[in-house]
């Protein structure tokens, strides 16, 4: 497992959640990668490119492809 796997997997717990390292796993990140996505927008809307930049960097360290298109964002986790 990679440092940035582990890193989530720690901050997750702190929430009290458990992130098992299978299929399941992707399933229960779902809602936070759509959270940051979320938040992502809305800095993009206020043109804080930088740390929307910095959201999208982040979750492809993570293994989560961002893709932005005429409809909209979607993502993608490896």
């Amino acid at each position: 497992m990679g440092s940035a796997q582990g890193v989530l997997r720690e901050l997750a717990a702190v929430l009290g959640l458990r992130l098992e390292a299978d299929r399941s796993a992707k399933q229960q990140a779902g809602p936070f990668i759509e959270l940051l996505l979320q938040v992502r927008e809305e800095l993009r809307r206020a043109k804080q490119w930088a740390l929307a930049d910095r959201i999208r960097d982040g979750l492809a360290e993570l293994g989560v492809t961002v893709e932005d298109g005429k409809d909209g964002t979607t993502w993608k986790a490896r």
